[in-house]
């Protein structure tokens, strides 16, 4: 993330940001907490982070999420398989603030908020 300047506003709204690294191997730190390897038991979960990171506005609609992870099931399965999968990514990206960094609401998948995750793919095409 940016510098941000000690004390002001941004930077306790920023204490708890996310920080998601792909290039060079995938690592993924929430405020100062890093997220070990070992609680991405889930592939799917880290799959689901990893493109919701790279998607415009951080955002999915939930069928493009069911076609990208599951594209050879049924349907109905699939949906359940998300459900299992937002709940686990949840508990993985559990913070003690108040900040939810996974929502679906309605068909749209977002991360977020936006202005708290920061992706290196993002910074490096910046």
């Amino acid at each position: 993330m940016p510098p941000i300047e000690p004390g002001s506003d941004l930077a306790s709204r920023r204490a708890e940001g996310l920080r998601i690294q792909l290039l060079g191997g995938f690592r993924v730190v929430l405020g100062k907490r890093v997220i070990e390897e070992s609680e991405w038991r889930l592939r799917k979960a880290a799959g689901l982070l990893k493109l919701l990171a790279l998607s415009e506005r951080h955002q999915l609609h939930r069928e493009q999420a069911l076609e990208l992870l599951w594209p050879d099931s049924d349907p109905k399965a699939a949906v359940n398989n998300l459900h299992g999968l937002l709940h686990a990514l949840r508990r993985i990206l559990r913070s003690d603030g108040q900040v939810v960094w996974l929502r679906l609401q309605g068909d749209v998948l977002s991360l977020g908020p936006v202005d708290q995750v920061w992706v290196d793919v993002r910074a490096f095409e910046a």
